[in-house]
This record gives structure tokens, C-alpha cells and sequence, in this order.
């Protein structure tokens, strides 16, 4: 377009002059070279006169661009750590759906979901949630009282993010995955925030203050997580023996089983539609892993908040947190 009544454009091989009215003016004409008919068959050129004039730019000033620096090594050019990047996150309350009142944010988890390599989304079945990825925790990084983090975090994986309480829950989460690129510093304004809104009010964020954080182990390590490794040997110590000692609960705490008392996402189909509390594209925060679920509210309460060992408790709020699975594979 040259402005909204005249337009620069081809008609065959020649470039024109249209107008809004469909008025059009031949500007300049295609040369044909003798034996042009059979050239267009053959698809052969012969000389510079073979070329045709298609998507036409008008030649004009305009206002220099501007210079976008280089934000990850590869971009620069240089051949240096290519290891590890930086996120940092002014302010992880800063969110379109507000975060549970007078919840305080501790740590920030980092969770890689594991890209299937089945060619049937279902089989084997990866747990409860249809359609779903196996997950690993790469670790934890603190958030400070202002609401900000700043870590270090691994470069060319998948990541999403779990905001967890003071006891390790997870109260808020992505259902999507990000990249960082080598040297790439990422930020964001919140976790969620409002799109659009401007990021104020930020002045000297504590975590930006320091180096960046590195990540700390998870409990259990960084491995993926199951049903066998992550949580089996916990029930097997601390659950089954007291709950048949005092015949409350379940006893037989095979994976099948557990079913009713767990939490897990549907990766997507008609069962988002018929059972939306384990569906839809979101996580609500404050609704979801194990402040949603019935076992998440036993382990809190008073026959069993002190009487399990802090990492058992520890292994089965990362399970419930990131869906419940049975298997960390797909083959």
C-alpha cells in the first residue's frame, strides 16, 4: 500500500498501479525474451530477461530502527559459559488471579515436564490425568519478603514454575512451559500478571540486589517423578502401619486406590468439559496438587502433621503437586 487509496501491486508479470476503485495503470512491463510461451512451460530461464515483477516495495525514507542489543551468547557471538541463564521475577503476588489471602511465598520451584516419546499419548497410561507428561523437579530457589526472585536456571529444557508456601505446597503454577538461551536473562513482572499492565512500584527489588540464586535440591533429588520411587516407599513406612493399627484410612495404598484421595490434571479432550476441577488451561491458585485434594488436607491435620518425617511429608506434597503420576516414562 502506498496510503489507503492506491496500491503498488503485479497483474501477471507486470507491476501496477491500483487504485480503491479498480482503476489500474501498467508502471512498468515484463521484457519477454523470444520464446517466452515455452519458457513458462519448461520453467528454464535464459539470460536476465527471464524474471518476473512480483511483490513490489516502494523506495522511501523512514526512521532508522532501533538497535535491539544481543541478549543471549549465541546472538553475541560468544563462545564463553553457555551453560546457564538468569530469570528473575519482581514480584511473584503480582497476578491476574490473586494468590489465597495471607498467603506467604517461600520458594520457587522449577519443575522440567519430560516430552513424550510414545506414540500413543496413552499408552502406557502415564496416571490418573489423561494425556499427561511425566515431570522432574530441578530444584528450589528462595523468594524473598518483597515478592522477588532471582536464580540461575538450565539452559534448553522445558521449564515451568511452582510457587510454594512455607511448607512446601504448592500454591500457585504454570500449565505451560518457558526456554532460556544460553546468557539469556529473563524477566518477568509476576506470575501471571495483568496483560498489558505496566510493572511499577518496583524500587530495588531485594532479590536483584545479590548474585542470582542457584538451584537447591528437591526432595528425592533431581530425578522424575513416580508413583514406586517418589511416594510407595513413604506409605509403605509411615502410613500403611498406622492406618491398619488403627483401621482408619486406607490401608491398601496401592496406586488404583488412591484415586479418590489424590489430585492430577487431564491433559485435554472431553474430560476437561465433564470434570473441570482436573481441566481447563489454568491453574487456579490455592486450587489445585495438595491443597485440593483430600490427602493434602489429612497430612496437615493433627494425626499426621507430626507424626510423619519431614521428607517422607516432603515427597508426597511434590507428587500431589505435580499430578499424581504412576510412571516417570513412557516406554
Amino acid at each position: 500500500p502506498l496510503s489507503d487509496s492506491f496500491y503498488l501491486c503485479n497483474y501477471l508479470s507486470d507491476l501496477c498501479l491500483l487504485d480503491r476503485f479498480g482503476n489500474l495503470v501498467v508502471l512498468c512491463e515484463r521484457q519477454l525474451v523470444p520464446g517466452w510461451e515455452q519458457l513458462l512451460w519448461t520453467g528454464r530461464q535464459q539470460g536476465d530477461n527471464g524474471f518476473r515483477l512480483l511483490d513490489p516495495i516502494p523506495v522511501q525514507p523512514r526512521v532508522v530502527p532501533p538497535v535491539i542489543p544481543q541478549q543471549t551468547n549465541q546472538g553475541s557471538g560468544d563462545a564463553g559459559d553457555t551453560s546457564t541463564a538468569t530469570i528473575s521475577v519482581l514480584n511473584v503476588y503480582d497476578s491476574d488471579f490473586p494468590l489465597p489471602e495471607g498467603v506467604s511465598i517461600k520458594w520457587l520451584r522449577i519443575v522440567q515436564p519430560l516430552a513424550k516419546s510414545n506414540s500413543q499419548q496413552d499408552d502406557p497410561d502415564p496416571g490418573f490425568g489423561d494425556n499427561a507428561t511425566a515431570r522432574m523437579s530441578l530444584g528450589l530457589v528462595p523468594v524473598e519478603s518483597d515478592g522477588c526472585v532471582y536464580c540461575e536456571a538450565p539452559v534448553g529444557k522445558p521449564l515451568m514454575f511452582q510457587l510454594l508456601d512455607q511448607d512446601f505446597r504448592a500454591v500457585h503454577g504454570m500449565r505451560s512451559a518457558t526456554y532460556v538461551h544460553p546468557g539469556e536473562q529473563l524477566a518477568c513482572v509476576g506470575c501471571h500478571e495483568r496483560p498489558g499492565a505496566p510493572a511499577t512500584g518496583y524500587r530495588q527489588p531485594l532479590a536483584l540486589q545479590r548474585r542470582a540464586s542457584l538451584l537447591e535440591p528437591d526432595v528425592g533429588g533431581v530425578e522424575p517423578i513416580n508413583f514406586f520411587r517418589t511416594v510407595q516407599p513413604v506409605f509403605q513406612r509411615s502410613c500403611v502401619p498406622c492406618h491398619t493399627e488403627r483401621q482408619q484410612g486406607p490401608q491398601n495404598m496401592s496406586y488404583a486406590l488412591l484415586q479418590p484421595y489424590v489430585w492430577y490434571y487431564f491433559g485435554g479432550g472431553t474430560e476437561d468439559v465433564l470434570r473441570p476441577e482436573n481441566g481447563g488451561t489454568r491453574t487456579m491458585p490455592g486450587k489445585f496438587g495438595a491443597l485440593a485434594c483430600r490427602m493434602g488436607a489429612a497430612l496437615m491435620d493433627e494425626h499426621h502433621r507430626d507424626k510423619i518425617p519431614a521428607e517422607d511429608l516432603r515427597r508426597v506434597l511434590l507428587w500431589l503437586d505435580n499430578n499424581s503420576p504412576l510412571f516417570a516414562a513412557y516406554h
